[in-house]
């Protein structure tokens, strides 16, 4: 799996977690009266834009949707589309991808780390990895020093404008997040992320 679907399949774990979490903190909203839109107590992504289009007048079909509602993997898909836009277009500014600017964060907090630290940690296949290290190091962001104990690995480094780059494209991320973080409130989007990660195996 390479970074792009890492990153595809760890955003996508958000609608049914999300749900979960609001059913904790707003239990009236998902009272009864809601049954025959939900599974395990649980209402549905599929439902509620099903229950929207009907409300717009697009669509006036009842859809089941019982067998994606109690899918984990097809809700982490959902949420992940209901995210990748509006991240992809923040990324897209500074004219990098997501797996770039993960490779760029972690140079940046580990200065001198090996290629096969970073690669590893973000679950990049070194092939790729390398054509990853290679767009960067064309647009003097990064730089790759011979390390003295083995002459065939390298050590990474952020160039001057990579710093500069990187600080201008935190800012950017950070905000991002913030907006992100307003769909469940401050401490919700705390458990959620803490959720992720458990569900990533990296807590």
């Amino acid at each position: 799996m390479d970074c792009n679907e890492g990153h595809r399949a760890t955003r996508d774990a958000a609608i049914g977690v999300l749900t979960r979490l609001a059913m904790e903190d707003n239990p009236k909203v998902w009272s009864s009266s809601h049954s025959d839109e939900t599974v395990a107590g649980v209402r549905s992504p599929c439902s509620a834009a099903a229950n929207k289009m009907s409300a717009s007048g697009t669509n006036r079909e009842t859809l089941g949707t019982a067998e994606l509602d109690v899918s984990l993997g097809y809700s982490l898909r959902r949420a992940q589309l209901s995210t990748y836009l509006e991240y992809d277009s923040v990324m897209a500014k500074f004219e990098i991808r997501p797996s770039q600017y993960a490779v760029i964060v972690l140079i940046r907090s580990n200065p001198g780390a090996s290629q096969s630290a970073i690669s590893g940690a973000l679950g990049i296949q070194k092939a790729n990895f390398v054509a990853v290290l290679d767009r960067l190091e064309a647009r003097g962001l990064i730089e790759r020093r011979k390390l003295r104990t083995d002459k065939r690995a390298s050590a990474l480094y952020l160039t001057r404008t990579g710093e500069a780059f990187c600080e201008k494209l935190q800012a950017a991320h950070a905000d991002l997040e913030s907006r992100l973080a307003e769909r469940l409130g401050v401490r919700r989007s705390r458990q959620f992320l803490k959720m992720l990660h458990e569900f990533a195996g990296y807590a």
